[in-house]
């Protein structure tokens, strides 16, 4: 198959004299509804979306939620941005004044707002996000993607915001000492960038068939940042604290990173120490000059005693919030019995104990477990918060947990689930395949892959979820309208990789990284990185 070997650039614009925010286009709204007490979220209604079926305030209903009123996207892909007003108070309460674009105030219909007139600075003349000049090179990699305050990182390409502009800083290249190209990255067969993370001016870079240690035992090689110059570090192989390494063929190592401070987590899901592919996840901390193993973690209960078993996959998923890691072991499907689990460990000093294991669990404290569940299939931790998806779980359909700590112990809190698209709007599959939450903990994103919707958009969604107070609220999906021109022949799976930058969802797919912002209760497009096929 033929891979794409060219990135182009884009900052969504959005045409008319005052900044129209077109670029809204394929961002459904929902209105706020509960995933939280009932264990499922109840279905939303689209309030930014224009009508272009006929019935399309379809009635929709989640598990255990109120319905509430759908709308089907427009098959052209447009999209209006609700409660525009026509002017805007001038502070006393008496006038009202039109808005204008330059005046610095970023009204609804503007998608930005920088008080002027000027192109080139990231916010046009005509008040709309800028597209950015060039077309880099690339090898044939996909939309891993990792976000970072000012730094996005998709695939082996890093991006920087400067002022409103998003400007290509650096691709990135396997390396190895002394400056040379890594001898044992073969361009041909590489998996360089299939999976990215960051933490500050560090990023590292997944390489899970790298051949050094083993065939396919995997690397992850370490860049780190001086002013505006990424530099080649250093290249890890799965190594023990010893220092012994003990990479085997198909290990995989690389398959997963998760990234907190100085602590650098690395998921091997083929290892074999518990049985054929039973994986292992690899730990190692920033010493002075370079990152040193600290610990290798397998499958294992808080009492100590060993999990884990053949075809477990532990390692299937990372994520990583200061001492607090949580590990999925999505597992395989073995007769009537799923051994799909999450597992929780906590460092002191720099010893890693395993705290719990988690399963598919209500509110109720009932089990929700299901035959086929790929539970473990994604993970995300924040501060005392953990979701888990579980992209197999109700026909496909999918869903995710959501998990609390309290004191020493994880209860469940919540179960999420996508409301279902209005008839003739596609239908929501894989939910539940990639997630992530914000530093906060009050935003949660989902991928969900496999959703279908109408001709006008790529397949793939994110879904976002919002705090409010114990209950989690279903606050829309993000879709990707097809460009006019496609670019790629590998097109969909929006939702294979998510990250998130404080309110700023950030989704990948197979062909293309988008960066959304909230705006007028929807959310905006802002940002549209392409991969181009020449």
């Amino acid at each position: 198959m033929r891979r794409p070997s060219l990135v182009l650039i884009s900052l969504a614009a959005a045409a008319g004299a005052c900044g129209r925010t077109d670029n809204v286009v394929g961002s459904l709204r929902g209105d706020p509804v509960s995933a939280g007490a009932a264990g499922a979220a109840s279905g939303g209604r689209t309030s930014q979306s224009e009508l272009a079926a006929a019935g399309g305030d379809e009635p929709t209903r989640g598990d255990g939620g109120a319905s509430g009123e759908g709308a089907a996207l427009s098959a052209s892909g447009s999209a209006s941005v609700g409660g525009a007003p026509g002017c805007v108070p001038d502070g006393n309460g008496e006038e009202c004044i039109a808005p204008v674009c330059g005046d610095g105030v970023e009204s609804s219909t503007e998608s930005c707002d920088d008080g002027n007139n000027v192109n080139g600075d990231g916010c046009s003349a005509a008040c709309s996000w800028e597209p950015l000049q060039g077309t880099p090179t690339a090898p044939p990699y996909g939309s891993a993607v990792a976000i970072s305050g000012d730094t996005i990182v998709t695939g082996p390409f890093v991006f920087r915001l400067n002022g409103l502009v998003w400007a290509l800083e650096a691709k990135l290249a396997a390396g190895a000492p002394g400056g040379i190209p890594d001898p044992f990255d073969d361009p041909s067969t590489s998996t360089f960038a299939n999976a990215v993370a960051i933490s500050g001016d560090t990023i590292a870079i997944g390489a899970q068939n790298d051949d050094e240690a083993a065939e396919s035992a995997g690397a992850v090689h370490v860049f780190q940042r001086t002013g505006s110059t990424w530099v080649w570090q250093q290249k890890l192989l799965p190594t023990r604290p010893d220092g012994t390494h003990d990479g085997i063929a198909s290990e995989h190592f690389g398959w997963q990173l998760a990234f907190s401070g100085d602590t650098l987590v690395v998921g091997a899901q083929s290892d074999d120490d518990q049985g054929a592919s039973s994986g292992s996840v690899y730990v190692f901390r920033r010493g002075s000059a370079e990152f040193l193993p600290e610990a290798k973690l397998v499958a294992t209960l808080p009492t100590g005693v060993p999990d884990g078993g053949q075809y477990f996959h532990f390692g299937t998923s990372v994520s990583l919030s200061e001492n607090t890691l949580v590990v999925g072991s999505a597992g395989s499907f073995l007769g009537s019995v799923t051994n799909a689990a999450a597992y929780v460990f906590e460092r002191s000093g720099s010893v890693w104990s395993a705290r719990a294991k988690l399963l598919p669990t209500l509110p109720s404290g009932v089990s929700d477990a299901t035959n086929g569940s790929l539970f473990g299939a994604a993970v995300a931790v924040a501060g005392d918060i953990i979701v888990v998806g579980d992209p197999e779980s109700n026909a496909s359909t999918g869903c995710a947990y959501v998990f609390e700590r309290a004191g020493a112990s994880w209860s469940a809190r919540a179960k999420l689930q996508a409301p279902p698209f209005p008839i003739g709007a596609g239908r929501v599959a894989s939910f539940g395949s990639a997630a992530a939450i914000s530093t906060q903990g009050d935003l949660i994103l989902i991928g969900s892959p496999s959703d279908s919707h109408p001709v006008g958009y790529f397949g793939g969604s994110g879904h976002v979820f919002k705090r409010d107070g114990a209950n989690w609220l279903y606050d829309g999906a993000l879709l990707a309208p097809v460009p006019s021109e496609l670019v790629n022949p590998f097109n969909g799976s929006l939702g294979a990789y998510v990250a998130i930058s404080d309110t700023e969802p950030l989704l990948g797919s197979e062909s293309a990284s988008y960066l959304f912002r909230p705006k007028n209760s929807a959310w905006d497009t802002r940002l549209v990185i392409r991969i181009v096929d020449p």
